[in-house]
Formats: structure tokens, C-alpha cells, sequence
């Protein structure tokens, strides 16, 4: 009997958990599915996506990038630099 007490406390411990993984991507969803414009600085795009500052002003130099203006900082919109990094991740994947 002692037995099926603790394996019963631990599927509740479970369900417990789960519910509140449940919740917490709930909360998410809508967020993602929003079309909402996120802008990043220079900053933020190195940090985020993990590559070098020469990488990013070598694609702002050859336009593959193009970066707004907000007073004297760049500013990119991350929806953008996700699809080049995608590609570019791509594309060297198939140059090997």
C-alpha cells in the first residue's frame, strides 16, 4: 500500500509539472503567431544569432542586409536576419 501512495504522489507531482508546461507554452503561442515587427541593434543581432561584427557589417556592405536608421544606430528587423542567416547556413551546408 505504501508503494502505490508514493507512485501516486509522483504522478501527481507529474501531471502537476506538465499542467504548467501546458500553461506556459499557452502563453507563448499567441505571441509567436503575432506579425509584430521586432527591431535589434547591432548589438542585440550579434548576441542573439552568435555571429562576428564583421559578419554583420559585411552583409550591411553588400546590401544583404539593409539596416534602419534609428538617429545613429542600425536597427534590423530580426524576422530578416533569421531568413539570411537561414540561407546562408544553408548554402554553406551544400558548398562543402
Amino acid at each position: 500500500m505504501m508503494h502505490f501512495l508514493r507512485f501516486f504522489a509522483i504522478i501527481l507531482n507529474i501531471q502537476t509539472v506538465l499542467n504548467q508546461i501546458l500553461e506556459t507554452l499557452q502563453q507563448l503561442e499567441p505571441k509567436a503567431q503575432t506579425n509584430e515587427k521586432v527591431w535589434m541593434d547591432a548589438y542585440e543581432v550579434k548576441s542573439y544569432f552568435n555571429i562576428h561584427r564583421s559578419t554583420l557589417y559585411r552583409w550591411k556592405r553588400e546590401k544583404i542586409l539593409c539596416p534602419a536608421k534609428v538617429g545613429r544606430k542600425d536597427m534590423y528587423l530580426r524576422s530578416e536576419v533569421e531568413k539570411v542567416i537561414k540561407e546562408s547556413r544553408l548554402q554553406s551546408f551544400f558548398n562543402f
